[in-house]
């Protein structure tokens, strides 16, 4: 396992799971209150960061599926969490293309 895979596991899992547990706590908190445009948001949301901390934290357990599953939730929270979802975005993107390349 490289160090990069320790990297993006670590961060994807804490990440990821401290977010999830802050917006599903805000959103149950908030249900009655909420209207259609929160409501949408929040479905995308939590379940984005749900599977983020599970892909982070089976990259660190070195699941070879752990690696595509952390593909469209990398591409997704570049587009959620802009300035920092987007730099381990990018992060992920170059480490997975490394991934490939050494694999073939």
């Amino acid at each position: 396992m490289s160090i990069h895979q320790k990297i993006i596991g670590f961060i994807y899992f804490v990440l990821g799971g401290v977010l999830f547990l802050l917006v599903g706590a805000t959103a149950l908190r908030n249900l009655h209150d909420m209207g259609m445009l929160q409501l949408l948001i929040n479905v995308i949301f939590i379940p984005t960061l749900f599977l983020m901390s599970l892909a982070g934290l089976n990259l660190l357990r070195n699941k070879i599926w752990a690696f595509k599953l952390c593909l469209p939730t990398s591409l997704i929270g570049m587009v959620l969490l802009f300035p920092l979802g987007t730099i381990l975005g990018i992060y992920y993107l170059w480490f997975y293309n490394q991934y490939v390349k050494h694999k073939t």
